[in-house]
Order: C-alpha cells, then structure tokens, then sequence
C-alpha cells in the first residue's frame, strides 16, 4: 500500500461546463482500473463519497472508515485516500471545485460550508432523503441537453451538503446558530496549505494577512477552536502521518519534505505531539493497516 512518493489525481470534471462530475460507484469502477483505486493517492479536487448498498473500508489520511447504506465521505482537496471495495457496493461519487460552495455575491452560506466542509471527513446513517438528492444529481448531470444545469447542480450540490455536513458540523458543536468562518480564515487555511513546510511561525502568517499575532490567533479560535499555532502544528503533523504511512521516503527525507532542518528536530516534534517516534508510527501503520480514529 506504499509508493516512494504519494501519487496525485487530478479531475477533468467531464465535457461539462461546470466543474462537476458525478459517476455511479459501480459504474466507475467499471470504467476505471480498480486497483490504481486501492493504492493511496493525493487528490486535486473535493470529492463526496455516498454509499447506498453494501459495505466496503476507505482509507483517509492513515484512518479507517467502515462503508455501509447511509455512509457520507468527504475529501477535500490534497487528502490522501484509497478504497477497498467489492463488487457488491454502490452508491454516487462527486468530484467537485472549490467555486461550487458559493452561488456567487452576497451568499450567506458560502462560508459555513467551507469551514463545515473541511472539518469533517464521515457521516453516518444519512437521512435516507439524501439518496433522492443523489439520484437527482446524477439525472441532471446525464441530460443530454440540458437547461440550467450548472445553476441546477450547483444548487442540488449545495442543498445535498447543507443537509449533511453543514448540520452534522452545527450538532458536533452543540451549536443551532450559524459557524460562520470569515474570510481571513480562509485567506489562513489557504496560506498554511501552500506554505506550511516553509514556514511554521505564526507571526510569518500575519504579517503576510496583515494582523498581528493576537488577531490571528482571535480569527483561529472563533472558527477552529485552535490557536493559529495549533493550526500549523496539525497540519504539518498531518501531513508527517501520511508520508510515514503511505510512502517510502526515508525519516531524514520526509523531515527535509515537510520543512525540519534536522531529522532529529522533526522526531521531537512528533513524539511531542503522539508519544511515538515517527518509526513507531510508522510500523504501526503498516502492520495495522490505519490508526484508528
């Protein structure tokens, strides 16, 4: 289940003028190399996964989830994941882009469902209306001449993640009101994904958002419950446990890949945030085939 280094895959998103697909899992898996789905690998674009019959595993980011009718998976973009499937299981996969989270200016839900969108990766025993939210999906996209149809898939899309992941996130916090994240969070999420391994100091990402070190941290806490250093931390920690566990880079090449100087610098780092060394992490992994959630 290792490689030495971690593939991507990227979407084409179909002949479509809309940056969506949307396939029967059974069909899919007819139409591409099974296998080249059951080694881990990186993925450019945010993909749900509904199963509604059968059962299978999937892998996200060294963790295992379990698949039965009514299972919500959400990977947003640069996850690592692969299946183990059978031929008994079906349901819907979407590919989609980031733009289809907003329906343009002034939308009050655009950012609730990307903050919600990125904090969670599983949903159990969907409301069973879902799966005639999927099956709609799948009939629009398949019109031959269609009318409307990005705004129409846009909007089923939308409604299909405001029904799940946006309510799953508001009940997780004990919340009824809206978790609203602000643009700068996003500006920080998106700035800790393209610089994390450069850079790991919290006044480094202020100065580049204009704000002090104090107002990053306020913009972290009110819509992560972290510290903006917290923030760092786990995604650097994050991507650690996927090199360790999905490649063959050597401790001192994955300390160089993620930013440490010293491969010692980096075993500290991880003991300090797991209670292992990266090799016992490592071993872990690939005799228990994923750390438990």
């Amino acid at each position: 289940m290792v490689d030495a280094e971690i593939k991507s895959v990227s979407s084409e998103f179909g002949p479509k003028p809309i940056n969506f697909s949307i396939y029967k899992i059974r069909n899919f898996l007819e139409t591409w190399e099974r296998d080249a789905f059951r080694l881990p690998h990186r993925i450019q674009f945010n993909a749900l996964v509904y199963i509604n019959k059968g059962e299978g595993e999937h892998f996200i980011d060294y963790k295992l989830y379990k698949l039965q009718p009514g299972t919500l998976l959400c990977l947003s973009k640069y996850q690592v994941h692969y299946f183990e499937l059978n031929e008994h299981i079906d349901g819907y996969l979407i590919t989609f882009d980031d733009d289809l989270f907003s329906n343009g200016v002034n939308d009050g839900y655009e950012q609730e469902l990307v903050n919600a969108y990125s904090q969670v990766s599983c949903i159990e025993n969907c409301d069973p209306s879902v799966d005639a939210l999927f099956e709609e999906l799948f009939r629009e996209y398949s019109l031959p001449e269609p009318q409307f149809e990005a705004e129409i898939v846009r909007g089923l899309l939308r409604i299909v993640l405001l029904k799940t992941v946006v309510r799953y996130q508001r009940q997780a916090a004990n919340r009824s009101d809206s978790l609203v994240a602000d643009a700068a969070f996003r500006q920080f999420i998106e700035l800790i994904e393209t610089r994390f391994k450069i850079s790991r100091s919290v006044g480094d990402y202020a100065q580049r958002m204009g704000k002090s070190v104090k107002q990053l941290n306020k913009v972290a806490r009110d819509n992560a419950g972290l510290s903006a250093k917290q923030m760092l931390d786990s995604r650097t920690l994050l991507e650690l446990k996927r090199l360790l566990a999905y490649s063959d880079l050597s401790i001192c090449a994955i300390a160089t890949n993620t930013g440490f100087i010293e491969a010692t610098n980096m075993t500290k780092f991880f003991r300090h945030h797991t209670d292992m060394t990266p090799s016992e992490f490592r071993s872990l992994s690939r005799h228990a085939v994923a750390i438990p959630k």
